[in-house]
Protein backbone atom coordinates (compact mmCIF):
# COMPACT_ATOMS: atom_id res chain seq x y z
CA UNK A 1 0.00 0.00 0.00
CA UNK A 2 1.24 3.47 -0.90
CA UNK A 3 0.28 6.41 1.26
CA UNK A 4 0.31 7.42 4.89
CA UNK A 5 -0.55 4.99 7.63
CA UNK A 6 -1.99 5.90 11.01
CA UNK A 7 0.58 5.71 13.80
CA UNK A 8 -0.69 4.19 17.01
CA UNK A 9 0.78 4.30 20.51
CA UNK A 10 1.10 0.60 21.36
CA UNK A 11 0.50 1.28 25.07
CA UNK A 12 -2.72 3.28 24.73
CA UNK A 13 -4.08 2.42 21.29
CA UNK A 14 -4.40 6.15 20.51
CA UNK A 15 -3.66 7.50 17.03
CA UNK A 16 -0.66 9.78 17.44
CA UNK A 17 0.20 10.72 13.85
CA UNK A 18 0.80 9.41 10.35
CA UNK A 19 3.71 8.04 8.36
CA UNK A 20 4.16 6.36 5.00
CA UNK A 21 5.22 6.70 1.41
CA UNK A 22 3.95 10.03 0.12
CA UNK A 23 3.88 11.61 -3.33
CA UNK A 24 1.19 14.27 -3.71
CA UNK A 25 0.94 15.96 -7.12
CA UNK A 26 2.81 19.11 -6.05
CA UNK A 27 5.72 17.28 -4.35
CA UNK A 28 9.04 17.12 -6.24
CA UNK A 29 9.57 13.35 -5.72
CA UNK A 30 8.30 10.42 -3.62
CA UNK A 31 8.87 10.99 0.07
CA UNK A 32 9.19 9.17 3.36
CA UNK A 33 6.52 11.00 5.39
CA UNK A 34 6.11 11.39 9.13
CA UNK A 35 4.03 13.67 11.27
CA UNK A 36 3.01 13.45 14.91
CA UNK A 37 0.72 15.23 17.32
CA UNK A 38 2.96 17.69 19.18
CA UNK A 39 2.73 15.92 22.55
CA UNK A 40 4.43 12.86 20.98
CA UNK A 41 7.43 14.74 19.56
CA UNK A 42 10.87 13.65 20.76
CA UNK A 43 9.84 10.18 21.92
CA UNK A 44 11.26 8.18 18.99
CA UNK A 45 7.96 7.38 17.27
CA UNK A 46 8.82 9.19 14.03
CA UNK A 47 12.29 7.65 13.93
CA UNK A 48 10.90 4.15 14.43
CA UNK A 49 8.33 4.62 11.66
CA UNK A 50 10.78 6.23 9.22
CA UNK A 51 13.37 3.48 9.72
CA UNK A 52 10.76 0.82 8.98
CA UNK A 53 9.59 2.72 5.90
CA UNK A 54 13.14 2.99 4.58
CA UNK A 55 13.65 -0.77 5.07
CA UNK A 56 10.35 -1.52 3.35
CA UNK A 57 11.09 0.89 0.52
CA UNK A 58 14.49 -0.65 -0.15
CA UNK A 59 12.96 -4.12 -0.24
CA UNK A 60 9.77 -3.52 -2.25
CA UNK A 61 10.41 -0.24 -4.10
CA UNK A 62 14.17 -0.37 -4.82
CA UNK A 63 13.84 1.75 -7.96
CA UNK A 64 12.59 4.77 -5.97
CA UNK A 65 15.09 7.15 -4.41
CA UNK A 66 13.02 8.57 -1.55
CA UNK A 67 13.37 12.09 -0.23
CA UNK A 68 12.37 14.05 2.83
CA UNK A 69 10.91 17.42 1.77
CA UNK A 70 11.09 19.59 4.87
CA UNK A 71 10.31 23.24 5.61
CA UNK A 72 13.67 24.93 6.20
CA UNK A 73 12.71 25.92 9.77
CA UNK A 74 11.51 22.45 10.81
CA UNK A 75 14.72 21.66 12.65
CA UNK A 76 13.40 18.52 14.36
CA UNK A 77 12.49 16.86 11.07
CA UNK A 78 15.77 17.96 9.50
CA UNK A 79 17.66 16.40 12.43
CA UNK A 80 15.69 13.16 12.04
CA UNK A 81 16.23 13.00 8.27
CA UNK A 82 19.98 13.48 8.72
CA UNK A 83 20.10 10.87 11.50
CA UNK A 84 18.47 8.43 9.07
CA UNK A 85 21.28 9.04 6.58
CA UNK A 86 19.53 11.54 4.33
CA UNK A 87 21.77 14.09 2.65
CA UNK A 88 20.83 17.69 1.89
CA UNK A 89 20.49 18.08 -1.87
CA UNK A 90 18.92 21.48 -2.54
CA UNK A 91 16.56 24.15 -1.36
CA UNK A 92 13.35 24.84 -3.29
CA UNK A 93 10.72 27.55 -3.11
CA UNK A 94 7.41 25.88 -2.24
CA UNK A 95 4.20 27.63 -1.28
CA UNK A 96 6.16 30.88 -0.94
CA UNK A 97 8.63 29.44 1.60
CA UNK A 98 12.05 27.79 1.56
CA UNK A 99 11.92 23.99 1.76
CA UNK A 100 14.87 21.61 1.85
CA UNK A 101 15.09 18.41 -0.13
CA UNK A 102 17.04 15.64 1.62
CA UNK A 103 17.86 12.45 -0.29
CA UNK A 104 17.78 9.13 1.53
CA UNK A 105 20.85 7.20 0.48
CA UNK A 106 20.77 3.54 -0.40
Amino acid sequence: QYGPYAMEDKNTGKIIGASGFWFPAQWPEPEIKWGLARKYWGKGFAAEAAKKLLETGKKYLPEISFISFIHSENFRSIKLAVSLGAVFEKQLKFRGKAWNLYRHTR
